[in-house]
């Protein structure tokens, strides 16, 4: 089973360099999802797909940058990854609940 970060970086690994430049403008809009902190442009300018989920991983914590990443998508009009995003993640969610 792969882990949350894992999971954040395969789904950008399927984004084009000009979509991932778009992710990134959507990461750094004022209050881009009600309540959550825009990330500084300097922290983007120069990030590659490793660096992103990184960045997004300590702004937002593990299980919010999975759900932002599957809104930025949505608002991509990549639903086909936002889709494969969230269902593998509850997916997982669920599994590990199992285990506990």
């Amino acid at each position: 089973m792969a882990s949350q970060v894992e999971l954040l970086l395969r789904t950008l690994e399927d984004l084009e360099e000009k979509e991932l430049r778009k992710f990134h403008w959507y990461l750094h809009q004022e209050d881009p999802f009600h309540g959550f902190l825009a990330v500084p442009k300097s922290c983007l300018e120069r990030a590659d797909r490793e660096s992103t989920v990184d960045v997004m991983v300590h702004t937002y914590g593990h299980q919010r940058a999975v759900l932002i990443t599957g809104k930025v998508l949505e608002k991509m009009k990549r639903n086909d990854l936002a889709q494969c995003l969230l269902n593998t993640h509850s997916r997982q969610q669920a599994k590990q609940e199992t285990r506990a």
